[in-house]
């Protein structure tokens, strides 16, 4: 912190302390959240289907291996597009796209009449889902300060819980007495409720915004923010950021915000821009309140407080962002950031494949090993439940731990207990057990990777970050989904080994990352290189 002619002179990360974690945090906890969960409504919901429709569609094996792998196909194609999308679109408009493609496709999916187009329908609602993933941990990361972003997210990821026992629930109450198409609609239902939530309660992301220049609006966000959390800022506040708009930024940067560029006062190779939050709507008391015209979100009661373009500008902006991701693919893929994306690369590969292949599984597993109808959705929901005592670890192991070390010691712990579960006894009691202690430890991987991919990516290309790791841990996660659906076929165990051995390597790939533990979000590619060790900036 420092002063200027303006007077307090603040980077976002200290006006986002400033703003402190209040009912706005917690309401965006709940809306992204509430998205996470619709996406493991979607992705588990079928694995519960397939039994039913089996019988009712009369699927072969492979019609059951394209419908358990084909949701992976959407979510590869939407990590893909979205990733882009929600760097240059922005995360808000962005998210609620991907959430409304995953809720129509996922209802309409209930009407299929054959395989081929439950198949395609489930395809595209997967594009919806994966398109939701990168954006959702992007946006609620950059709405938090340092010191209260570890808990917040895993309370993010935590949702996947909320989502796999609604799911594994609904199942259980609707599909041995309605039918698994009544199912169908009925899961579509969270993801229904957080575009909604979304659009009506939260406003754009202040990096996102400050990031491409979008200084007022980023003012307004910031205000908004203060306002929900009842809190009081300083007047006469500059916010200052640095290396903004580097000579490495993504191609789409300049086209998408020449309407909305504040003055960039240029010294050699540094960039700054110095953004004043104006007291114009300070209460007597001092506190940052809307000032008079000020936009709020549509759900405050004032006007949308985020970019709103027509609809040719919002076209304008999906092609440059779709122009820019060959650029932002190049930048992941040399230093700085190569050393960190490469390892989570295989972090991702090993956990999607090793998780997916043996969770969508589980029910097959189960009734291979004599389980009845009533007693199968029984077992399911308890191995969903058993998600809860590993979030509730994972809250404080990412803190106190750290973030690799946590991921590390939980997809070691994923590969142990896929081994137990190929060793288990045929009896039920051993088969429920081994997969619930598989949920209960890898959840805690999956909280932590999350976390740890959000956090070490800048926020120009970290969406598209998100969507190309999260795309090719789907790819893994497709190809060994129908791997293990042949491999059942030789033997029951054959598949849980084969997760293991991918559980392990991404165990082994986490040790390779840094630590972010309490560390301030990077915004660039220059903040990247800036931190890492041995160059100039972090040696000062």
């Amino acid at each position: 912190m420092g002063e200027s002619g303006y007077g307090n002179v603040w980077d976002l990360e200290t006006a986002l302390e400033h703003v402190g974690v209040g009912r706005f945090q917690w309401i965006a906890l709940a809306m992204c959240g509430m998205a996470n969960a619709a996406d493991a409504v979607e992705i588990l919901g079928m694995s519960l289907v397939l039994p039913a429709a089996g019988d009712d569609l009369d699927l072969t094996a492979a019609g059951k291996s394209a419908l358990s792998s084909c949701i992976f196909v959407g979510m590869l194609l939407g990590g893909l597009l979205w990733g882009p999308l929600g760097d240059a679109m922005g995360r808000r408009l962005s998210l609620v796209i991907a959430l409304a493609v995953n809720a129509s496709f996922g209802m309409l999916s209930a009407a299929a009449q054959g395989v081929g187009s439950l198949v395609l329908l489930r395809l595209l609602a997967g594009v919806g889902v994966g398109g939701s993933v990168p954006v959702v941990f992007s946006f609620l990361a950059e709405l938090l300060p340092s010191r209260s972003r570890g808990r917040f997210m895993v309370g993010l990821a935590a949702h996947w819980m909320v989502g796999s026992i609604y799911s594994a629930g609904l199942g259980w109450a609707l599909i041995p007495t309605q039918g698994w198409r009544a199912f169908l609609v009925l899961a579509a239902l969270p993801a229904v409720v957080a575009a909604i939530g979304t659009l009506l309660l939260l406003p754009e992301s202040p990096r996102h915004l400050l990031v491409h220049n979008r200084v007022e609006e980023a003012e307004q966000t910031l205000r908004y923010m203060v306002t929900i959390n009842r809190r009081t800022l300083p007047a006469n506040i500059t916010l200052q950021h640095q290396h903004l708009m580097t000579a490495d930024s993504l191609v789409h940067s300049h086209s998408l915000d020449t309407e909305m560029t504040p003055m960039i006062e240029t010294h050699g190779n540094q960039h700054s821009t110095d953004i004043q939050l104006r007291s114009s709507g300070q209460s007597p008391n001092g506190s940052m309140l809307p000032s008079k015209g000020s936009q709020l979100p549509t759900g405050s009661g004032g006007k949308d407080c985020t970019y709103s373009p027509s609809w040719h500008s919002w076209l304008q902006q999906i092609t440059a962002g779709l122009q820019a991701a060959g650029s932002t693919a190049q930048l992941l893929l040399r230093p700085p950031l190569w050393c960190r994306f490469g390892p989570l690369l295989i972090a991702w590969i090993g956990m999607c494949g090793g998780w997916y292949s043996t969770v969508l599984w589980i029910p097959e597993y189960f009734k291979a090993r004599g389980a009845g109808e009533a007693s199968l959705y029984a077992e399911a929901f308890a191995v969903a439940a058993a998600n809860l005592p590993g979030n509730i670890a994972s809250i404080y192991m990412v803190d106190m731990l750290g973030r690799r070390i946590t991921a590390c010691v939980c997809l070691a712990g994923a590969c142990v207990c896929a081994l137990a579960f190929a060793a288990a006894p045929a009896a039920p009691f051993w088969s429920v057990f081994a997969a619930c202690m598989f949920n209960a430890i890898s959840v805690g991987g999956w909280n932590a990777l999350d976390l740890l991919s959000a956090e070490l990516f800048p926020t120009e290309v970290r969406s598209t970050a998100m969507g190309l790791l999260g795309a090719t841990g789907r790819l893994a996660a497709f190809t060994t989904t129908l791997l293990a659906g042949a491999l059942m076929g030789f033997r029951l165990w054959a598949p849980l080994i084969v997760a293991a051995g991918m559980l392990a390597a991404g165990s082994m790939a986490m040790l390779m990352l840094p630590e972010t533990s309490y560390k301030p979000l990077e915004d660039t590619v220059k903040d990247a290189a800036a931190a890492e060790p041995g160059s100039i900036a972090n040696s000062r």
